[in-house]
């Protein structure tokens, strides 16, 4: 089926890319004895072909937003809670229709022992997910994420007093107080990825917790969010001082259209690069990391997970059943151990991988 439906959009995409230079054409030169008009200079061109390639762009936009979405978001959260060293469990395809365990000569071990994290690469993870929750698995708290990107975005305008985008610092600032004032919805979401399908049958705002416990989790969405915020500006601010970036009121960043770049600009961009990975590994990461960690030890002790979850965070807290409360934030980085992180790493690496590959065959595909 996926086969199918790559077949018929490379199709779709090439048609429309095909008729790309002519609907620009008739739009630049809407009076062009070329043939493209008619008898009172109007445009006579295919609304097909516009069609095509609008419903294309739209459809390629929704595709690739869906795959960031599940890669960058939902397979990373489940990596960061999920306990490397679980008991040993009972596969789902060796349980009968009646709850009992079938019974296959030599295929004990293989059925009553975890052989290791879910999350050690994205497919184990998306079978792992479409086996306990169904095809639509993947995309778990979608709703929640766009209810949060919608809220902050106006949050941020609201804070910013309106600010343009060439206010760095005060949009930043406003970011940081708008996700902070969503914490709720973060941890909503959190708990919604994270969770068994089953704990997610309400609608969503039944499912936000109260204030007494998401107000504990705010020093980590600030820590997270100011965090995100250093590792933009610095960069940034270094791409201007060097001429590499300019900023303006109408877009956040311009690339200067220079024909033949530079020594200096060439190995200034190199560095911000650097410069951006680095403090993504050390900085960013280590407080998403912290924030999610800190998000899910708040989660109710009636609700089961979907990935392993090691409620004690390596007996950094209580069980909440037994009175424990919020993980806290240091305690929450020291929990994520070396073998964890390495995982997170490498499922980072696949990702990068995954998602730079998929354009390369595309571009090899269309040119053929």
């Amino acid at each position: 089926m996926s086969s199918a439906v790559s077949t018929a959009a490379h199709h779709l995409v090439k048609r429309a890319v095909s008729e790309m230079p002519r609907a620009i054409r008739m739009v630049r030169q809407p009076n062009s004895p070329s043939g493209d008009t008619d008898g009172d200079g109007k445009p006579q061109g295919s609304p097909m072909a516009l069609f095509i390639l609008a419903t294309t762009t739209f459809a390629f936009l929704l595709v690739l937003g869906i795959i960031s979405y599940t890669l960058g978001m939902i397979v990373p959260t489940l990596a960061i809670v999920e306990d490397p060293q679980p008991a040993a469990y009972v596969s789902i395809d060796s349980v009968d229709d009646d709850g009992r365990p079938k019974t296959l000569p030599g295929a004990d071990s293989e059925h009553l022992v975890q052989k290791g994290p879910i999350t050690t690469k994205i497919r184990t993870t998306l079978k792992h997910l479409r086996a306990r929750g169904g095809f639509w698995a993947p995309f778990r708290g979608m709703a929640v994420f766009l209810l949060y990107v919608f809220s902050r975005s106006i949050l941020v305008n609201l804070f910013s007093f309106g600010a343009s985008y060439s206010h760095l610092l005060t949009r930043s600032l406003a970011t940081i107080a708008a996700e902070v004032a969503l914490t709720a919805i973060s941890l909503t979401w959190v708990h919604t990825v994270i969770s068994e399908p089953s704990a997610n049958a309400r609608p969503f705002w039944r499912r936000i917790p109260a204030y007494r416990i998401w107000r504990k989790v705010v020093p980590a969405v600030a820590l997270q969010s100011v965090a995100s915020q250093i590792c933009f500006l610095i960069p940034l601010y270094l791409g201007i001082a060097i001429h590499s970036i300019r900023m303006d009121d109408e877009s956040l960043v311009k690339m200067p259209q220079l024909n033949r770049p530079t020594a200096g600009t060439a190995a200034g961009s190199i560095a911000i690069l650097l410069l951006t990975l680095a403090l993504t590994v050390l900085i960013e990461i280590p407080a998403t990391v912290t924030m999610i960690r800190v998000a899910a030890s708040a989660l109710s002790p009636d609700v089961d997970t979907i990935v392993p979850f090691d409620r004690t965070f390596n007996g950094k807290i209580e069980p909440a059943v037994l009175g424990g409360g919020c993980l806290g934030t240091l305690d929450a980085w020291k929990s994520f151990t070396w073998p964890s992180r390495v995982r997170l790493m490498k499922l980072g690496c696949q990702v990068l991988c995954h998602n730079h590959g998929r354009r390369v065959s595309r571009l090899v595909r269309f040119s053929l």
